[in-house]
């Protein structure tokens, strides 16, 4: 039982195991051939539960994520904020607009993960999505999108102009 939990925290490797995730024959398969016990694929699934695991939906990693990165700059916002205006504007009321977009449609595979946690894979880019755009302005309670089937300076643009409308 602990080694498989072990398995299945760790994450196949895909060298040695050619695989990128465990599937519920993957790890049928790997007990059997580890320990000479064989389960049915309902027994390993019931296995996993057991042991904490769930098959869910992981959270998506773009590949060229930095998250120290990304982490330094919540951290230094408000610098980042203050050196952006300048001093000569200091006295102008500034708007906070939180914007993002994402990808519709496709699909992320699943996997076995523990209760309660949704761990990062890669995202499948074999598949055709549609965009959608979206800022809020949470002192405002203002809000502004829109969908595109391309997520280029084009579309960014119209979003832009679509915040400054708003505005």
């Amino acid at each position: 039982m602990k080694a498989l939990s072990d398995w299945l925290e760790k994450g196949p490797d895909p060298e040695t195991d050619g695989l990128v995730r465990w599937r519920v024959k993957d790890a049928m398969n790997k007990i059997q051939a580890s320990f000479g016990v064989k389960y049915s694929m309902e027994g390993t699934r019931q296995l996993m539960r057991k042991l904490g695991f769930r098959h869910i939906s992981p959270r998506p990693l773009h590949p060229k994520a930095k998250p120290k990165d990304q982490e330094k700059f919540r951290e230094n916002f408000q610098d980042i904020v203050k050196g952006a205006v300048g001093p000569d504007k200091a006295e102008r009321t500034i708007e906070i607009w939180f914007q993002d977009e994402g990808r519709i449609g496709g699909m992320l595979s699943r996997l076995w993960a523990r209760k309660g946690e949704r761990p990062r894979i890669p995202r499948d880019y074999r598949y055709s999505y549609v965009y959608l755009f979206g800022a809020v302005c949470a002192e405002r309670k203002l809000a502004v999108g829109h969908v595109a089937d391309r997520a280029n300076t084009a579309s960014m643009n119209e979003h832009l102009a679509l915040i400054g409308a708003a505005v």
